[in-house]
């Protein structure tokens, strides 16, 4: 923008310079030589005229380039803000960040995820309960970018949902044509966005969170963009007569799949069916555990073969049913795991890359003689997770020490930084 202000002053300068200049020399004519003053004055009169009217066009143009500028600049703040939808929903005509940005190759993508308090990734809500929904940029490139983004939640019929609660720094909540979108205020130098989110009303059903990125060169254009998307969907979870699972869970034994639950009461609850997969899709009816009104509850499945997903379906004394979440269990392997330091914005985070179910972990810290120095548990989804280093605690060469449910433990040594 400042090459075509400064190109837009010159010639605007130059035009005026050179009126100046010619006045002067009619006021000399018209004293030294009256005959060529009135010629000249007669062709001033024609082609300057011309002239003035080439010097408005040009204040015109550069005016024009100037405000297209400056709303290109302004969609730093958020597309929706300048009156753009543009998450990809059938209510936005499918529309993303790459109806104007485009030409980036980053290795860019986009990941979004609904994390419930335990910081587990969910497929299902309750109604009322708190979450977290995250959008995760990650990319090949070593290039420095910066990061946009976009999101809305509606229902199946394009309903809108507004459960947005405390939004985090840098971002702010726009109503535009009866839908609310959740954007940057400026373009951003993390890649991770976590944003606090409820549960809506019983009976709302599947919710579907679209969300449009961009990883920008922060050039104040449009070019040299990778536009990135992603479309999350979760559907409502209801208990089936007051009843609550708790610490659905399984583990293997000698190649022996083993799940576990427990149930603090019973109404009405008349058996659990247990469902087994390959996929996480399609479920089949491998067992049935009949109720006993409430406690701890086993069941073996020693047709397990290396990796397998599991669910329970929960009957009631009326016929209806309700599902938990389905647990991943796999055969210990400790190629499942992989342990590292992912670097962004001058900061190390560690990465952990679980191949294996979601479940949690063990993170044990240790000096170079293995002396603990900190330790705690958290919750490890599948696929990457990033962990911040408690910096206050450990200093010099360290090592980590990951653990999982499994007793596959996975190291790694570094330095930490200042």
């Amino acid at each position: 923008m400042t090459r075509l202000q400064n190109a837009c002053g010159h010639v605007l300068k130059n035009i005026i310079q050179l009126s100046i200049h010619f006045k002067i020399y009619l006021k000399r004519l018209q004293i030294f030589s009256p005959i060529k003053y009135n010629y000249m004055l007669k062709f001033s009169r024609t082609h300057f005229a011309a002239l003035y009217r080439q010097k408005k066009f040009i204040i015109v143009v550069c005016s024009l380039c100037v405000v297209a500028l400056l709303i290109l600049q302004s969609y730093k703040s958020g597309p929706a803000k300048n009156g753009q939808a543009v998450t990809g929903a059938p209510f936005n005509s499918s529309l993303t960040c790459s109806k104007c940005h485009g030409g980036g190759s980053y290795g860019g993508s986009i990941k979004t995820q609904l994390l419930d308090s335990t910081n587990k990734a969910v497929g299902k809500y309750m109604p009322g309960k708190k979450y977290t929904f995250r959008i995760m940029f990650s990319k090949t490139s070593t290039t420095t970018t910066l990061y946009g983004f976009q999101t809305t939640a509606a229902t199946l019929t394009n309903v809108n949902i507004n459960k947005w609660n405390t939004l985090p720094a840098n971002t702010h909540n726009t109503l535009l044509s009866s839908h609310n979108y959740i954007e940057q205020s400026t373009a951003l130098t993390t890649s991770i966005i976590r944003i606090p989110w409820t549960g809506p009303k019983k009976g709302t059903g599947s919710i579907k969170f679209y969300t449009a990125g961009n990883l920008v060169n922060n050039n104040g254009g449009t070019t040299g963009d990778q536009p990135v998307s992603a479309i999350l969907t979760v559907t409502e979870s209801a208990p089936v007569a007051a009843i609550t699972l708790n610490n659905l869970n399984g583990n293997i034994q000698n190649n022996i799949a083993n799940i576990t639950w427990s149930t603090p009461n019973e109404n009405e609850v008349h058996s659990y069916i247990i469902e087994k997969s390959t996929n996480n899709t399609n479920f089949q009816e491998i067992g049935t555990v009949m109720s006993k009104g409430g406690g701890d509850y086993k069941f073996t499945d020693p047709a397990f073969n290396s990796k397998a997903y599991y669910r329970v379906r929960i009957t009631d004394v009326n016929g209806n049913t309700s599902f938990s979440d389905a647990v991943t269990l796999a055969s210990p392997d400790k190629n499942n795991y992989k342990l590292g330091l992912y670097n962004h914005a001058g900061y190390s985070y560690i990465l952990f890359s679980n191949g294996g179910r979601a479940q949690k972990v063990q993170v044990v810290y240790t000096d170079i003689q293995g002396r603990p120095l900190s330790s705690g548990i958290t919750f490890a989804n599948e696929g990457d997770n990033t962990w911040d280093i408690p910096r206050t605690k450990i200093k010099g060469i360290v090592i980590v020490n990951v653990i999982t449910e499994d007793g596959i433990r996975t190291s790694l040594k570094f330095a930490t930084t200042p």
